[in-house]
């Protein structure tokens, strides 16, 4: 038997009421590295959380950031 993978996204606020991003980057990455990623992004991150810049590039570049070349089973 194979293992199944599950997705779970809380679009209304049923599940969480605060954002779990940035504590789930914490917990894998570390907090040093994580105030580091969002350092180095301040001015992208600050234009997307304005609604003046592109949100989904500015989260894809901090978790490529955090991320990227981490074993899998690492992050999962």
């Amino acid at each position: 038997m194979t293992a199944r993978a599950a997705a779970a996204f809380d679009f209304d606020g049923t599940l969480t009421r605060r954002d779990t991003l940035l504590p789930f980057l914490a917990s894998i990455a570390g907090p040093r590295a994580l105030a580091g990623a969002l350092t180095a992004d301040v001015p992208r991150l600050g234009l997307a959380a304005a609604g003046r810049g592109d949100r989904d590039a500015a989260k894809a570049r901090l978790l490529r950031r955090l991320l990227q070349g981490r074993p899998y089973d690492e992050v999962e």
